[in-house]
């Protein structure tokens, strides 16, 4: 009997603690996670919108590339079938030489300094159309003048023409390299540039005595070779890096860690240096 009596009081207690922890689950816990359900459905929706948004990226390019394609053969079309003038653009005022100084330069700017990169490797296949790619264009040039081929406007185009096309877009392709390339300069490397210097002096100078016609160099004067190689070719290929020491001597580098807090600072011809002796 005593002992159904204690019983009862603690039941009774059990029942009590367990109506406080409910209520305590009803008023903070519950809310909790309704909250963290909210959240998760947020995320979720967010997630889906990003994913939405990037599909739509690529949509709105190809639809922008199209349209942009679409025009530029309009544009094509009424210009060398239909002669529109207002295009300038026909047979005569658009060859394919025109179109190598409208587009070589752009081309270079926009892939060729990737594909040369050490930092990057071009996929074999992508290098064999590329150098197909070379090799038809190499015959096309040859029957453009033998045929000749009025639509390729390559008659009449000398050695120094030719010259005022590639110099530049040349300067864009060794300009990422360049800085490796004098660190690693050797024996056979100035062996081949001295091959390739003698060369190009005998044929200035059958230019210029023999009167070689094909090398168009008869009454080009200095300047006119200072417009040719020493802005495009000697200022970012051999003033400025000669220069750059000098120039990054005064310019420090401050480094960062992972949260983006500055550290040490390290002057930037230094780290430039220390950087090409671990690639070596």
């Amino acid at each position: 009997m005593e002992a159904t009596e204690t019983v009862e009081p603690l039941k009774q207690r059990i029942e009590e603690a367990q109506q406080r922890r409910d209520a305590a689950f009803r008023t903070h816990v519950a809310p909790l996670e309704e909250e963290i359900k909210v959240l998760k459905e947020a995320a979720g929706s967010k997630a889906a919108q990003k994913e939405l948004s990037s599909a739509a990226v690529p949509l709105r390019t190809t639809l922008l590339a199209a349209a942009g394609g679409l025009a530029l053969a309009i544009v094509l079309w009424g210009g060398y079938s239909h002669h529109w003038p207002w295009t300038g653009i026909d047979g005569e005022t658009a060859t394919l030489w025109d179109w190598l100084h409208l587009l070589l330069l752009p081309l270079v700017f926009a892939f060729l300094p990737t594909w040369v990169s050490r930092e990057t490797r071009m996929d074999p296949r992508t290098k064999q159309t590329a150098f197909t790619v070379l090799l038809l264009f190499c015959v096309l040039v040859l029957s453009g003048y033998a045929i000749p081929w009025a639509w390729t406007g390559f008659t009449g185009n000398t050695l120094w023409d030719w010259l005022s096309l590639i110099v530049l877009p040349l300067t864009l392709l060794l300009m990422p390299g360049f800085a490796d390339l004098r660190a690693r300069w050797g024996a056979r490397h100035s062996a081949a540039a001295g091959t390739l210097l003698a060369v190009f002096v005998a044929i200035v100078l059958g230019g210029y005595l023999g009167h070689w016609v094909w090398t168009g160099f008869t009454g080009n004067t200095l300047w006119d070779w200072f417009n040719l190689l020493l802005l495009p070719l000697l200022l970012p290929t051999v003033v400025i890096p000669a220069l750059k020491p000098t120039a990054m001597g005064r310019i420090v580098v401050v480094s960062h860690d992972e949260e983006g807090r500055a550290g040490d600072s390290v002057p930037a011809e230094r780290r430039r240096g220390s950087r090409l002796a671990r690639r070596r």
